[in-house]
């Protein structure tokens, strides 16, 4: 199933509005919706790695993870072009949450709004999940994505050890 963005959608304010920032002065086109097809899965784990440092081995496991979680992804695309993905799964670190494992946008379409619209899209998609909240996790030294989700109306609520680094993370929440 594919759909047209509306930010109207059974969204609350705070993400209703897009977080304010900087945008390009070069329009976007109209974004589309839906699951990944079989042949978007490897691009998607190319865009999830393209900054990261991922070993062949990270790379192939990112894929497997991605192909594990397909029904639970939705990819923003416009004119036939993948500019991001997002992945929501039901059962979160908290008890009663949704967590938002991934939001990628590729480099060149950042700060024009498709993250905005993934979060939106990830905000719908725990609504259909029976959870409280939408979780996710952030590097607090990554201020442009911690002012990102605050704008959006996450709120901080614990902090955490990353199990695979061992790096403080963030743990943010969006009541649904």
């Amino acid at each position: 199933m594919e759909m047209t963005t509306n930010p109207q959608d059974a969204v609350p304010e705070s993400l209703a509005a897009a977080p304010s920032v900087e945008k390009s002065s070069e329009s976007l086109p109209v974004l589309k919706f839906g699951l990944p097809t079989d042949e978007e899965l490897p691009a998607l784990a190319r865009l999830y790695a393209a900054n990261l440092p991922l070993s062949e081995v990270e790379a192939q496991e990112m894929l497997e993870k991605l192909i594990r979680l397909r029904e639970r992804i939705q990819v923003a695309r416009a004119n036939g072009q993948v500019l991001g993905f997002v992945t929501v799964e039901p059962n979160g670190p908290v008890r009663g949450t949704a967590f938002l494992r991934h939001l990628v946008v590729k480099p060149e379409y950042r700060r024009r709004g498709v993250g905005a619209s993934l979060l939106k899209q990830a905000y719908g998609m725990a609504l259909g999940m029976p959870r409280k909240s939408l979780l996710l996790r952030v590097d607090p030294s990554d201020e442009g994505v911690v002012t990102f989700v605050r704008k959006a109306g996450f709120m901080t609520v614990g902090a955490l050890s990353s199990k695979k680094s061992g790096k403080l993370k963030l743990l943010m929440s969006h009541e649904l």
